[in-house]
């Protein structure tokens, strides 16, 4: 996402969690659906160009300073 790259991912662990709507995915069980998943994003510019750009919104909603803040709260005392 960080690279104007679409993404493409397994629907499983928190992965649909972290990337939402962002991420074209695939059941990692299934060879067929990740060919199909490659597919989609390969040959349709449309849903590249959408992909990259739901990324690009996605990311504001993480950052370094936001991992300390929140990592330093935990540690903090009350």
């Amino acid at each position: 996402m960080a690279h104007n790259c679409p993404v493409i991912s397994s629907n499983t662990s928190s992965m649909p969690e972290v990337i939402r709507d962002a991420a074209e995915f695939f059941n990692p069980a299934s060879i067929g659906d990740i060919a199909s998943a490659i597919e989609r994003v390969v040959y349709a510019p449309s849903r590249r160009n959408e992909l990259v750009t739901l990324g690009q919104k996605r990311l504001t909603h993480f950052s370094w300073r936001r991992c300390a803040d929140e990592t330093l709260t935990v540690y903090s005392p009350y």
